[in-house]
């Protein structure tokens, strides 16, 4: 994992727009790809993922001289693109879009090299996206992100008690969902849902 690195962490020293662009830059080149990934674990297309990321990044672009932690920019656009995504969820559950031509993703194919030992990455995330958001993005965080109980907790801004709780019935779920992806294929013989332990 890359740091930005060329801006001092402390907040006392304002920064110039030189600077500022400069530490935009490589936090974007240290932190997009783990921000996208994130993004991708929430949603069901790789489109609305890039769309929340880029909107993470923006917000960072806007709010980037007012920043007081630099340290922990990682985590701030973590709690940025989780709140895009829960805010976009709750306007699409309110103003729901109908096309009569949109076509399903294709889903996630079952196995990999040897689908006889585990389930590809893709299915792994497929599954991961029928869970509701609210086990999603702590699984997504816990699994993807290696974040800790706390670090999880201060990024949704939820208790810790209630992100080990989501974990706990995240996992569950996860779970089943992968044991039913093992009974409608048979050629899965029960290791990826052992897995998610």
């Amino acid at each position: 994992m890359t740091t930005a690195r060329t801006i001092p962490s402390d907040t006392e020293s304002p920064l110039g727009t030189e600077d500022l662009q400069a530490w935009y830059r490589e936090i974007a080149v240290a932190h997009y790809n783990d921000i996208f990934r994130y993004c991708r674990s929430l949603t069901f297309t790789e489109a609305d993922a890039l769309d929340l990321t880029q909107n993470a990044f923006l917000k960072l672009g806007q709010q980037l001289s007012k920043i007081r932690d630099r340290g922990n920019i990682k985590r701030w656009l973590l709690s940025v693109a989780y709140r895009e995504f829960v805010d976009g969820y709750r306007h699409r559950k309110r103003f729901p879009k109908m096309s009569i031509d949109a076509e399903p993703e294709p889903t996630a194919r079952m196995g990999t090299t040897d689908p006889h030992t585990s389930l590809d990455a893709e299915s792994a995330l497929a599954a991961l996206h029928h869970l509701p958001g609210q086990y999603r993005a702590p699984l997504a965080l816990f699994y993807l992100e290696d974040l800790s109980y706390k670090d999880i907790a201060d990024t949704l801004g939820i208790p810790i008690g209630t992100v080990m709780s989501r974990l706990r019935r995240g996992k569950d779920r996860l779970r089943v969902s992968l044991e039913g992806a093992e009974t409608r294929d048979p050629r899965i013989n029960g290791v990826s849902a052992s897995a998610v332990r």
